[in-house]
């Protein structure tokens, strides 16, 4: 079906999930005893179930490039909306869920790479063909974190990204306009109601070897996982 440009993308999806193609999915991992309900629903989507029912909202990923995080946040709040709608029971509204795509990329041709990315790449969706050779710890990270203006008392929120785990940030002026004030104080996790922690993982990815032409050694490169990814 065409996609109505005066839709908005996340009632677009949502009619995606109500559809035949996804309804019963979802009926069948939602459990028939509220008793068993996790604090995570995960639902394992075909991507070309997707662009079958409406190749336009799919080929919108794409489109989007380096905002494509957009597309994903809205994809998975639509799945939320409309769980707790064909549910049989209430489901808590803090219920976490989660989506895991598969067949994501395979499709495209001009999206698969079997050599390193280059720069070309950059902010855009590829689908990589290669051997994991180093898998890395696992860690937590706070990704957001307040701090308390040690004069004035007003709270200042800082977010950084995976990239940046290793570095303490804190916040270069306070969050009050009146207040000069730059000493500010890490809030307890008990008292950070806006604390957000992450999963955090690198893994080095090689080259395949099929793919190498003689002589030549296959190249690696790093990759970080966040979150569901981990």
């Amino acid at each position: 079906m065409p996609t109505n440009a005066s839709r908005s993308l996340l009632d677009a999806l949502k009619d995606f999930f109500r559809s035949e193609q996804c309804r019963n999915d979802i009926l069948s991992i939602l459990p028939t005893d509220k008793s068993d309900i996790a604090n995570v629903i995960t639902l394992t989507l075909n991507y070309c179930k997707l662009l079958e029912y409406d190749f336009e909202l799919g080929r919108l990923l794409w489109d989007l490039g380096s905002r494509a995080r957009y597309f994903f946040d809205k994809l998975t709040e639509a799945f939320k909306q409309v769980a707790l709608e064909l549910s049989d029971y209430s489901l808590p509204e803090d219920i976490t869920t989660k989506i895991k795509i598969i067949k994501f990329g395979s499709n495209r041709s001009d999206l698969v790479r079997h050599q390193i990315p280059n720069c070309q790449d950059r902010g855009h969706f590829i689908c990589f063909h290669g051997t994991v050779i180093r898998v890395g710890t696992p860690y937590v990270f706070d990704a957001t974190r307040s701090f308390e203006c040690e004069e004035c008392g007003a709270i200042a929120t800082v977010t950084k990204s995976s990239n940046m785990e290793r570095i303490k940030l804190k916040p270069t002026r306070c969050s009050n306009e009146d207040c000069k004030s730059t000493k500010f104080r890490s809030m307890k996790e008990t008292e950070d109601k806006s604390i957000s922690l992450s999963d955090y993982r690198e893994i080095k990815v090689q080259e395949s070897l099929q793919r190498v032409t003689s002589n030549n050694l296959p190249r690696s490169f790093s990759v970080i996982l966040e979150d569901d990814l981990v």
